[in-house]
């Protein structure tokens, strides 16, 4: 396959990478959050696919894994594979980070805490969002009080990666989350904002401090925020609902899946009492 004509800006990137092929570079070093430097490994892959080879020094580290799935008999490119960051496991990693999830959560008492009390906030937080401006004019609008905003954008958001995740869980869990925006957006516009406020700080507030009790008293472990706190924000509704139907009906999304994250979550909880005996040493 023939490479595109070279554009203007190439001896400009040519140049730069010549000028300091002899300095360490690291996306993660120079830009600490996993969104940035992956935007910019896009960026770069998607130049360098148009340009001529660039001259990569070999210690010019991107967040980008590269699997070679070339047979030996086709020669040239391997074809690279970009590895989605989400904290130190892969966006789409279920095993891992559901392992990940559960050492942090293997208390039974918190884990019922979490199961009740996580989609309560994923839907007040949509109650609040109702109150947003319309990103659109939407036909329904008027009739039915579903507004096309920014809570629908961030319902939509958790639909499709739910059942990118897992096809049988994900989709209910999907479902769920579309069924919480129609419900809280109906529940918004019945309370107005004067009084949908002050339910929502009170739900969030309760639901919060539950979790934190949880985790103090409970699991002695503090929760996961700042070492994963996109799996805070987008994975745990779905966790929840998984734990859920693992417990009550032995729900695994394929078969092996509990069997491997169970060793996965052992190593990970014998890794955590690990650091701490380092940090009390």
């Amino acid at each position: 396959m023939q490479r595109k004509k070279i554009s203007p800006i190439s001896p400009f990137i040519l140049s730069i990478l010549k000028q300091y092929s002899a300095i360490p570079i690291s996306l993660p070093s120079l830009f600490p959050h996993n969104s940035t430097s992956l935007l910019l490994c896009h960026l770069l892959f998607h130049l360098n696919t148009h340009l001529p080879p660039l001259p990569f020094p070999p210690h010019f580290h991107l967040s980008i894994s590269f699997f070679l799935q070339i047979p030996n008999s086709l020669p040239q490119h391997p074809s690279p594979s970009l590895s989605l960051e989400m904290g130190k496991y892969g966006l789409f990693d279920l095993e891992s980070q559901y392992a990940f999830h559960g050492a942090y959560h293997s208390n039974q008492v918190n884990t019922w805490i979490h199961m009740l009390f996580i989609w309560p906030i994923f839907f007040t937080f949509l109650v609040m969002y109702y109150f947003t401006p319309p990103l659109f004019d939407c036909p329904f609008q008027s009739c039915l009080g579903l507004v096309p905003n920014f809570g629908l954008l961030f319902t939509m958001t958790y639909v499709v990666y739910y059942v990118c995740l897992d096809m049988k869980a994900g989709s209910l869990a999907a479902f769920l989350c579309l069924f919480c925006w129609v419900s809280a957006s109906l529940l918004a516009k019945h309370l107005g904002f004067s009084l949908a406020w002050k339910v929502v700080l009170g739900v969030q507030l309760f639901c919060w401090t539950t979790q934190l009790i949880g985790h103090v008293f409970f699991e002695k472990r503090s929760p996961p925020l700042v070492e994963n706190f996109a799996q805070a924000l987008l994975m745990v509704p779905y966790f929840v609902l998984l734990e859920a139907l693992q417990s009550f009906f032995g729900y695994e999304p394929y078969p092996g899946f509990n069997a491997s994250v169970k060793a996965r979550k052992d190593a990970e909880i014998q890794n955590l009492k690990d650091d701490k005996e380092k940090k009390i040493s």
